[in-house]
C-alpha cells in the first residue's frame, strides 16, 4: 500500500478496529493521514487453549512499514490499542528528511491472566524500529518505541511527553537525532525481558545525538545487559527516591567518549563505569540531599567550568564524564549559585558561574572514580 499525496482521515469505532491495516508492505511518501480509534481489544482462547489478546493499532501492516515523509497523526483511546503495529521492520523518515508524526495512545491494559497483559503502546514491531529523521511527538500510557529485536535511531526529532517507558528493546542504538524522554519508569530500556541483576546480554549503545530524560520514578538508562556511551551529549534527571537511579547496568558499563551528567540520589544501587573506559568519569555523592533546582558545578583550580547541572528533582549525587576531566588535573566541586549562561534542559552552557559553596576538591587519579562530601 502507497500513500503519497493524499489527504486521509479515518474514524474506527468498533472492537479492536483498525484504521488501515495491509497484508503486505505500507509506504507514507507525503500527504496527510488522521486516524482516530476508539476501540477496545479483548481476550480470546485459541484451540490449543492458551488465552491471548486482540489488539486494533491505527496503523497495522503484516510486512514493512516505512513512513518517509507527510503529516500523520495517531490517536487510540481504546483498551489495548497502538499507534502502530507492524510484524516486521518501521522505518520513519530518510536521511534528513521525515514525517511529522503524532502518536497519543491512552488506553487501558486488557488483562490476559496469569500476570500477563496486553498493553497500549506507541509503536510496537516484532522486527527492527529505525528512526532515521522527521519530527516525532509521543505520549503513551505504557512503552512507546518497541522493538523485539533492534531499536535504531540515527536522526530525527523525538518528543515523548509522557510515556511509562520511551525506548525498549533487546538491542538499543542512538547514533545520532535529538530524544527529549519524560517518564514514569524507565527512559531507555534494553532488556530481553529477563528480569533480575544478571546480565541477560542486551545492549545499549550511545554513539552521537542529543539525549535528554526525565524519570521522577524510574531509571533513567537500564540496562539488562552491557551500557557504553562513546558520544553526543546524555542528560538524566534521575529520581529523588531510592531504589530508582539514573543509570541502572546489569552488565558492562563503558565510558568511550561524549558528555554525560546524570542526577540521581546517592545509594548503593549508583553505578560508575568499569576502569577499562577510555574517558575519565567521576561520580560526586554527598550524605545530604540537595533540593531541586540548586546547582552543581564543577570546575578546574583555574576556574574554568568543566559542568554547570540544574537537576530537576533532588539529588545527592551526580556522575559525569566529559574528554575535558584529565588526569592529575585537581577539580573543585560547588553546590548553589547562580549561572549567566543560557540553559538548555538543565545544562548551562557559556556564560559566568558566581555564588556557590565549595563542597569539595578532587584530583583526577582514575579513569573511573567516586568522590565524597
Amino acid at each position: 500500500m502507497l500513500i503519497d499525496g493524499c489527504q486521509l482521515t479515518i474514524t474506527a469505532t468498533g472492537v479492536a478496529g483498525r484504521g488501515i491495516s495491509c497484508d503486505g508492505d505500507i509506504t507514507v511518501q507525503s500527504g496527510g493521514v488522521t486516524v482516530q480509534a476508539s476501540g477496545g481489544g479483548g481476550t480470546y482462547t485459541d484451540p490449543t487453549g492458551v488465552v491471548d489478546a486482540y489488539q486494533g493499532p491505527c496503523l497495522n501492516a503484516d510486512d514493512d512499514l516505512l513512513l518517509a515523509g507527510g503529516t500523520i497523526s495517531l490517536t487510540h483511546t481504546g483498551s489495548g490499542g497502538k499507534g502502530i503495529a507492524g510484524d516486521s521492520d518501521l522505518t520513519i523518515g530518510t536521511a534528513g528528511a521525515g514525517p511529522t508524526l503524532q502518536i497519543a495512545v491512552s488506553g487501558a491494559s486488557i488483562s490476559i491472566g496469569g500476570g500477563e497483559y496486553a498493553e497500549a503502546k506507541g509503536a510496537s514491531v516484532d522486527s527492527v524500529l529505525t528512526v532515521e529523521g522527521g519530527t516525532l511527538t509521543l505520549t503513551s500510557v505504557d512503552d512507546e518505541l518497541k522493538a523485539k529485536v533492534r531499536l535504531v535511531i540515527n536522526g530525527g526529532t523525538i518528543n515523548v511527553v509522557n510515556a511509562l517507558e520511551g525506548f525498549e528493546a533487546p538491542n538499543l542504538y542512538i547514533n545520532g537525532g535529538e530524544v527529549h524522554i519524560n517518564t514514569t519508569d524507565d527512559g531507555l530500556n534494553a532488556t530481553y525481558g529477563v528480569y533480575g541483576e544478571a546480565s541477560d546480554g542486551s545492549i545499549l549503545n550511545i554513539s552521537g545525538g542529543y539525549v535528554h530524560l526525565t524519570a521522577p520514578a524510574g531509571d533513567g538508562i537500564d540496562s539488562n545487559g552491557s551500557l557504553t556511551i562513546s558520544g553526543g551529549t546524555v542528560v538524566v534527571h534521575g529520581p529523588p527516591n531510592q531504589p530508582e537511579v539514573g543509570l541502572d547496568v546489569n552488565g558492562a558499563f563503558l565510558m568511550q567518549g561524549g558528555l554525560t551528567a546524570v542526577s540521581q540520589i546517592n545509594s548503593n544501587m549508583n553505578e560508575i563505569p568499569l576502569g577499562t573506559s577510555t574517558q575519565r568519569t567521576v561520580l560526586v555523592r554527598t550524605s545530604t540531599t540537595i533540593n531541586a533546582g540548586t546547582l552543581f558545578h564543577i570546575e578546574n583550580a583555574s576556574g574554568a567550568t568543566l559542568l554547570t547541572f540544574r537537576p530537576n528533582s533532588r539529588y545527592s549525587a551526580v556522575l559525569f564524564s566529559s574528554s575535558a576531566l584529565t588526569a592529575g588535573v585537581t577539580y573543585r566541586v560547588y553546590t548553589g549559585g547562580t549561572c549567566t549562561g543560557t540553559l538548555r534542559d538543565g545544562l548551562y552552557t557559556g556564560g559566568t558561574y558566581s555564588g556557590g559553596t565549595l563542597r569539595t576538591t578532587f584530583t583526577s587519579t582514575a579513569v573511573s572514580q567516586t568522590v565524597t562530601f
